[in-house]
């Protein structure tokens, strides 16, 4: 049986885990959680025990759970299927994946993930000591709705041999586990549902990231960019985050959206937020303040001069217009 307490941020605050050497069968429920702002009971050098062998997995009654292995230096997986669908994401250290039917390999580095369908027979081995999150979903939940078994299916289409998350996906990714398995682990009311939320956030964020653009011409990674930002522009985008996304240097970045768009970065996401505030002020009844903040303006008395001098009036006078 194993005990897992949970501690702070993924990445910036300790973890601890007890737990038994061997094959461990681990069950819904089976987590602890302390306030970040309180001390832990053990040091994890000191007391707490890695896991030597892959995880023995019991899907709860939801059909969702979600686990972290934190691997020993010696740790070893045998091949294996499982019945149920799971996405491995390597938060830490370096891991050798393969699939025998047929036979591939991919290394998964750390911000790596790859999805693994029911009934594939695979292996994870650790190049480096890794520490991976799971994400395990019944056929049920996967299949029943049909919204969620095309995320699914898309999502093992376009990565099924792995791939690398940017930073400030895998940000987002360790926001939802930590919150999903301190749902887990204080079991407040509605912490199925809220459970079965993290699930859906995770395979709608992986679906949905851009084509690597890694080995393409600028002008291919700005298009490609653009298209992404389409159905993004509510996001935190910053210069910082698109120069990422496209594998080049700020500088490159904005003097190859520039010549692209005739826009700077800031320029062309302003204008789709205001487009889409525009469109929805049309509409009857309009929320300003709720428009707004569903375009990406978080703070409303800049929403107001933004639009104003973009647009000669102000929101209320385009929506009475």
């Amino acid at each position: 049986m194993t005990d897992f307490r949970y501690v702070g941020n993924f990445r910036r605050h300790r973890r601890i885990r007890l737990c038994s050497s061997g094959t461990t069968n681990l069950q819904f429920g089976q987590f602890t959680s302390y306030s970040i702002f309180q001390s832990p009971p053990f040091s994890r050098t000191t007391m707490a025990t890695r896991q030597h062998k892959a995880l023995s997995v019991k899907m709860p009654e939801s059909g969702v759970l979600f686990a972290e292995s934190i691997h020993a230096p010696d740790f070893s997986a045998d091949v294996r299927s499982d019945p149920f669908h799971k996405i491995l994401y390597v938060l830490d250290g370096e891991a050798s994946y393969s699939e025998t039917h047929p036979r591939h390999t991919y290394t998964l580095p750390a911000g790596s993930f790859v999805p693994v369908p029911a009934e594939i027979r695979h292996c994870c081995q650790d190049i480096s000591a890794t520490t991976i999150l799971l994400l395990c979903m019944s056929n049920p939940f996967v299949e029943k709705d049909a919204d969620v078994h095309a995320l699914w299916q898309q999502l093992y289409k376009r990565f099924g041999r792995g791939a690398h998350a940017e930073t400030f996906i895998t940000v987002q990714l360790d926001k939802i586990w930590r919150g999903s398995i301190a749902e887990q682990a204080n079991r407040d009311i509605g912490h199925r549902t809220a459970i079965r939320m993290g699930a859906l956030q995770i395979l709608t964020l992986l679906a949905r990231l851009p084509p690597t653009c890694q080995d393409n011409s600028a002008e291919e990674k700005i298009l490609q960019l653009l298209k992404h930002l389409e159905s993004s522009f509510f996001d935190e985008w910053d210069l910082d985050r698109a120069a990422s996304v496209t594998h080049l240097s700020r500088r490159s970045f904005s003097a190859a959206f520039k010549q692209v768009t005739g826009k700077t970065f800031l320029q062309m996401l302003t204008h789709l937020r205001l487009e889409h505030c525009r469109k929805r002020l049309k509409q009857p009844s309009p929320n300003i303040a709720g428009i707004a903040f569903s375009a990406g303006f978080n703070d409303l008395s800049h929403f107001y001069r933004v639009f104003k001098s973009h647009s000669n009036m102000t929101p209320k006078q385009w929506a009475q217009g």
